[in-house]
């Protein structure tokens, strides 16, 4: 989209600053791959491949799965409700100077050993929340599977 990644939803805000990248084709030469480390930036964590795709980066794979989670989510939110109100110029942005993120753990907590909660990092909680979800589908399965026991 031209308008790029419109600020209409809160996943859209959590992203922080997107950068875009218009694709020329895959990454075979030395120039590409400068270019696109140019317009990642040092503050962007999402990347916007025009007509191509989406990338994440973080410090660990959590983080990195943070920020393409809500990315996609940001996407479906914005093509849904493009789709259904009939252009960008119906909808209500959102002020991002207005946003406050839900604060990680490891902004409010103390750090210094006096927090009962633990030290999360970006996108851990999530993560962590997800693999319980998905090891719980994998167990409900293998149970079912098997036979139910009740």
């Amino acid at each position: 989209m031209k308008r790029g990644l419109l600020p209409i939803s809160p996943e859209a805000l959590s992203l922080g600053e997107v950068a875009y990248h218009d694709y020329h084709g895959i990454l075979v030469n030395e120039e590409e791959k400068a270019l696109i480390q140019k317009n990642l930036g040092p503050k962007s964590k999402v990347l916007i491949l025009r007509n191509h795709g989406l990338v994440s980066v973080g410090e660990s794979v959590e983080e990195a799965f943070y920020y393409i989670h809500n990315l996609v989510a940001a996407c479906e939110i914005q093509v849904r409700t493009l789709a259904s109100t009939g252009g960008a110029d119906n909808l209500v942005m959102l002020d991002p100077s207005k946003y406050k993120s839900r604060p990680h753990c490891h902004e409010s907590a103390a750090g210094d050993g006096t927090s009962p909660h633990p030290k999360w990092q970006t996108g851990e909680q999530e993560f962590e929340a997800l693999m319980r979800m998905l090891d719980n589908l994998v167990s409900q399965k293998s149970c079912c599977s098997l036979g139910s026991p009740f």
